[in-house]
This record gives structure tokens, C-alpha cells and sequence, in this order.
């Protein structure tokens, strides 16, 4: 049979869980989500890599056109900038950033180590001091270790699995923006 400090440990994991799992709901109602709404967005794409260091067959030109053909394909409406400006409102920016280092052993290349993050931001003001302030809504990045025969095969793939994630969210966020 139970003891009395038993029972009481129970009620009290049990609580916990309870807010546990209530707590993603309670933070939903008190804030907005930062992806709610965003019906459109612009894209921005670099690569920062040392001079001569960047492999063949990969451009910006390139990232960013896999980049809008992936957001397109959810039905996302891709503007340019200029386009941005007609749009009401704010029109978010997806920047699709590589940053890329060749790796060396004894003086020859051994293959690439870079860095790949997406961010969703969009501009505005600071509460602050009412200063001219980029917001950032979304975003995620990893580092990749990459042979050289496969760096542009696996900077791409590593670009479109973290778009994957945005569009996995803002999915998300339009689903529970048509359940209210």
C-alpha cells in the first residue's frame, strides 16, 4: 500500500505534467506567433567563403533560385523586392546564408567545413528607443563537414532541409491560424 509521501510525490508529478503540457498553449494565448500572417515573403541569398575558395557550380544566383522554387512549392508567395513594396504591410525576408572554409591536410584540400543558416526577419522598430530595427522571426543553422566531389550537393541539401523546417512551422502556424 502506497505511503502518504508516495501519493503526495504522484499529485505533485502529476501537476507538473499537467502545466507541462499546458504551458505551449498558456505561452500561445499571452504571445503571437512570430510567423502568423506572413502570407509573402522576399529572399536573400549569400555565400561568404575566402577568395578562390568556392567550389565550382555553386552560386548565389543558384541557392537563391532552389530557395524560391522550394518556397513556392507550399504555396508561398515569393516577391521580389520591388514587388515587396506593392505588397500591404511588411513583406519578411528569408536569408539563406552560407559561410564556407576549405580544410586542409599537409597543403591539400580535404574538403570544405561550412555553415548554413536561414533566417526569417523582417524590418521595424525598436521599443526600446524607436530605432530603425531588423526582427528576427524564425531561424536555425548547422555546421557541415563536406568532401569536395559532394560540398555543392550537400550545401544545397543542407539549405533546403532548413527551409524544410520554416516551412514546416509556418505550416503549422497557418493550420492553427484556420482552426481559431
Amino acid at each position: 500500500m502506497p505511503t502518504a509521501g508516495v501519493r503526495c510525490r504522484a499529485r505533485v508529478v502529476g501537476c507538473s505534467m499537467l502545466m507541462l503540457s499546458l504551458a505551449p498553449a498558456l505561452a500561445d494565448a499571452q504571445s503571437p506567433a512570430p510567423l502568423r500572417g506572413v502570407n509573402a515573403v522576399t529572399v536573400d541569398a549569400s555565400i561568404v567563403a575566402p577568395e578562390g575558395a568556392l567550389p565550382t557550380g555553386l552560386t548565389q544566383k543558384r541557392l537563391q533560385t532552389l530557395a524560391e522554387l522550394k518556397l513556392r512549392s507550399w504555396n508561398l508567395q515569393v516577391a521580389s523586392s520591388e514587388e515587396a513594396e506593392k505588397i500591404p504591410g511588411v513583406t519578411p525576408r528569408v536569408e539563406v546564408d552560407v559561410t564556407m572554409l576549405e580544410t586542409r591536410a599537409l597543403q591539400k584540400l580535404a574538403g570544405y567545413a561550412f555553415y548554413t543558416r536561414v533566417a526569417v526577419t523582417q524590418p521595424g522598430t525598436s521599443l526600446r528607443n524607436g530605432a530603425a530595427a531588423t526582427t528576427e522571426l524564425w531561424s536555425q543553422g548547422f555546421l557541415t563537414l563536406s568532401e569536395p566531389k559532394q560540398v555543392v550537393a550537400d550545401v544545397e541539401r543542407s539549405a533546403a532541409e532548413l527551409l524544410d523546417q520554416f516551412i514546416n512551422e509556418w505550416l503549422a502556424e497557418r493550420i492553427k491560424a484556420a482552426q481559431r
